[in-house]
Order: C-alpha cells, then structure tokens, then sequence
C-alpha cells in the first residue's frame, strides 16, 4: 500500500470506530430507557450515554471530514467544500441511525421486560 493512501486509510478507519462507539452508546441509551414518553426504565441514565455519544459522533463527523480533505485530487477550494459536504452528510446520517438504534435498544431491552 502506497504511502499517500495510508493517511486516508488510518483516518476512514478511525471514523468507523468513532461511529461503533457511537451506536453501541446509543443502543445502550435506548436499552436504559425511553426519552420519548418517559414512562420506561431509567431516564436520566439514558441521558448520561446520550451525551457520552455527542463526542463520538463530533468525532466521527470530523475524521470523515478530514479524510475527505486529504485527497489529493483536486485542488485545495474543491476540497475543502466537499470536506463540509461530508461533514454535514456524515452528520445528519449518523444522527438518523443513532436514533433508529436507540428505537432497536429500547425495544430490545426495556420493552421485552415489561
């Protein structure tokens, strides 16, 4: 493997695993208890995992982001908008599955047990 792809490489690897982290804390905000009606399992520790997931999806919108910036393409104008356009894309879909798995874990695990 050339030198000049090991950068992305490294970065789109680490993108994923800011994005597992992020999902594994989701489900296990959903599997805590229910932030929509309130009236299953245990909020506030739902809310604990919510927010220890914040960093990791920042992360991985970031990482995403860079990894898109450093390709070596075309020039640096170019770049850097499509830096921003996977930084928002990568955001609103990370957001949108974070919420789909957090509706998996709560149906998994605070549902069954009632």
């Amino acid at each position: 493997m050339r030198a000049r792809y090991l950068l992305p490489f490294a970065l789109n690897l680490a993108s994923a695993t800011a994005l597992g982290g992020y999902l594994i804390l989701m489900y296990k905000a959903g599997c805590a208890g229910d932030l929509k009606s309130g009236t299953s399992g245990d909020t506030q520790k739902a809310l604990l995992f919510e927010s220890y997931g914040l960093p990791c999806m920042l992360l991985l919108m970031l990482l995403a982001a860079v990894s898109a910036f450093v390709r070596k393409k075309n020039g640096t104008t170019k770049r850097l908008a499509f830096a921003v356009f996977v930084f928002l894309v990568i955001g609103a879909l990370a957001l949108l599955a974070g919420i789909q798995v957090e509706l998996f874990g709560n149906r998994a695990c605070v549902e069954t047990a009632i």
